[in-house]
């Protein structure tokens, strides 16, 4: 099979999306981290470590949140982008994809980055909220920074969505022959 690449003008116009990406996804972690100073200054950062009914709670809040985060990313973003693939009608001869199909690529992925992230930011929250309302318990500090860890796992760089995007076309390029997209 013949692979179908981004162009370096298409990469190069990729840049700046990304980093609109980038700070989209940062500005959900820096809250929440943010949030960790207000915590830590209202505990006087003196915490300690129990199971109490909070911690119960936010195991049952989180696990269906980083549940449906990870389904979300490795699931339902793949097969959305193939339905974005199947509904173009795209008549390209070369061995480069065009512009409106990268557009329309790059809006998938970040949609799904907010939704992801999303998921997960509030469970963050709610881990600190749980320090608080438990006079420090540092479980709740841990759970969050595992979450937003996960959250920074997200995060995107040129090569990883180039390569997203032109494995999407890859996976794809069987049914889209028919249009004449792959070779």
């Amino acid at each position: 099979m013949h692979k179908i690449r981004l162009s370096p003008d298409q990469q190069s116009s990729l840049r700046p999306k990304i980093r609109t990406m980038q700070v989209i996804l940062l500005a959900l972690c820096t809250g929440v981290l943010g949030f960790v100073v207000v915590v830590g200054a209202l505990k006087k950062f003196q915490f300690f470590l129990a199971v109490d009914q909070f911690t119960v709670i936010g195991v049952v809040f989180t696990i269906p949140c980083v549940i449906f985060s990870l389904v979300f990313r490795w699931l339902i973003l793949p097969r959305r982008a193939q339905q974005v693939l199947n509904q173009l009608k795209v008549e390209n001869k070369s061995d480069t994809v065009d512009d409106p199909t990268v557009e329309k690529l790059l809006e998938t992925y970040q949609t799904s980055l907010i939704v992801c992230s999303a998921l997960l930011e509030g469970p963050a929250f709610f881990w600190l909220l749980t320090v608080l309302i438990s006079n420090g318990n540092a479980v709740g500090l841990g759970a969050a920074a595992a979450l937003v860890a996960l959250m920074l796992s997200y995060l995107p760089t040129a090569n990883r969505l180039i390569d997203w995007i032109e494995r999407q076309i890859d996976l794809a390029s069987p049914k889209l022959q028919k249009t004449n997209y792959g070779r």
